[in-house]
């Protein structure tokens, strides 16, 4: 067969799996290092590659295309996530420095013993430190931190320094840290990602009840044999389908063009989560963006003189604009004698419904312990809300499909068995 260069194809999911199985074991080393063997193996990838596109080229067919653009994205996703992982790694490290001298370790550790994004960016940063550039700015500069809670977790150390052992029990409840919220927020929209198989299943099955069902129909007739129930009631439905002829047709690629958007939206906000800035989806992750303010609050409160700077403190500290202007005007707001409840309800920081549930926080003796209670309860209750949304979406979905993919799966065995008993 691979005589044949048109099947070349199969190459493609070899050198895939290679390139996987390399990037996995090239994660566990540290030394940027190439050996001979390294260098061979990757050739013989590219290689495997080269020869499975030419056979594309080779042997176009519909299927052939379909499969190389499925593929592909597979590639692309690969690669996009592979380096989100690494920029986060990279930024986990950043972090955890303390001094001048640590931060100009890590970065000429980063450009001598890495290659490809990691090394650039290691370079940029010793380029950075050389000229005396703040670490800070300098990470979001160069695209490390690019997350607006990676971006706040920055800002963070930077302004107040990092977490000492003991704080939580000096300084009441523990603040609410912008990195895990991060990684769970991009959990959730991962979940997502698990509608990508009706943009396979639903067509496949709008076919079969458009070609087949009828033609079994036909069969049975021509037999003179009853169909069985299962597939009698898969009939039925199919002929309410087909009866609206242009109708009906419309409808399925309505369906499937709103489930091609849904997936591909569902794709580009687990791959680049700034799109969620976007007005329309901006909407619907208010919340998200709405907490970056509450996280900040939750650390600034704890160091700040009183309630004003931390408005204050917090409007710098967040790099979304819309949220930060609501913080000065909070801040303007308690300067003119308003309460935190109102200032906060009056700029749109907390809903009238809110204000009554969380009400107790601001007129606790500590406000530092009534407003990193907030913080957690508004976070807990954003992920949560999140996380069940999510959650009943993809059940429906999956329970809805799996009725009517076991129903026609049932009824075509059925009727193919009642065939092959009426031939035997």
């Amino acid at each position: 067969m691979i005589s044949f260069s048109s099947n070349w194809i199969v190459f493609f999911p070899i050198a895939f799996s290679l390139f996987v199985a390399m990037r996995l074991a090239g994660g566990r080393v540290d030394d940027g290092r190439q050996s001979i063997g390294l260098l061979a193996a990757r050739s013989l990838v590219f290689m495997l590659f080269a020869f499975s596109l030419l056979a594309a080229g080779l042997r176009v067919s519909l299927m052939s295309l379909i499969w190389c653009v499925f593929v592909a994205a597979l590639v692309v996703v690969l690669h996009l996530k592979n380096r989100k992982l690494e920029r986060s790694a990279v930024l986990m490290t950043a972090l955890s420095t303390d001094d001048l001298p640590q931060r100009q370790l890590l970065t000429r550790a980063l450009a001598n013993e890495n290659t490809g994004w990691a090394g650039r960016k290691g370079a940029a940063l010793v380029r950075d430190l050389a000229r005396g550039a703040d670490w800070g700015t300098a990470l979001e500069y160069r695209g490390i931190a690019k997350g607006v809670y990676e971006k706040l977790a920055v800002r963070l150390d930077k302004r107040y320094g990092k977490h000492q052992p003991g704080q939580a029990e000096r300084n009441g409840p523990e603040a609410v840290e912008p990195m895990q919220i991060e990684a769970e927020a991009e959990r959730t929209i991962g979940r997502l990602m698990m509608f990508s198989w009706c943009v396979v299943v639903v067509p496949v099955v709008a076919l079969i009840m458009t070609f087949i069902v009828p033609t079994f129909e036909e069969m049975f007739e021509e037999f003179g044999l009853d169909l069985p129930t299962t597939m009698s009631l898969v009939i039925s439905v199919s002929d309410v389908v087909t009866s609206f002829g242009v109708v009906s047709l419309l409808g399925l690629s309505v369906i499937q063009v709103g489930l091609f958007l849904c997936i591909g939206t569902c794709a580009l906000l687990w791959l680049f989560p700034r799109l969620t800035l976007v007005p329309p989806i901006r909407w619907l992750c208010r919340d998200y963006y709405r907490n970056v303010g509450f996280a900040a609050l939750s650390h600034a409160i704890g160091q700040e003189r009183d309630l004003i700077d931390a408005c204050r403190a917090t409007a710098e500290l967040v790099p979304v604009t819309h949220i930060s202007d609501r913080y000065r005007t909070a801040s303007e707001l308690l300067i003119g004698g308003a309460t935190p409840v109102g200032a906060f309800v009056s700029a749109g920081l907390l809903s009238g419904r809110e204000a009554q549930a969380v009400g107790t926080c601001f007129e606790s003796r500590d406000l530092a312990w009534g407003l990193k209670q907030l913080a957690s309860w508004k976070v807990a209750g954003m992920l949560r809300w999140y996380a069940s949304v999510v959650q009943v979406l993809v059940v429906s979905l999956t329970l809805l499909v799996a009725v009517v993919v076991g129903a026609l799966s049932i009824g075509v065995i059925q009727t193919l068995s009642e065939m092959i008993s009426a031939l035997s």
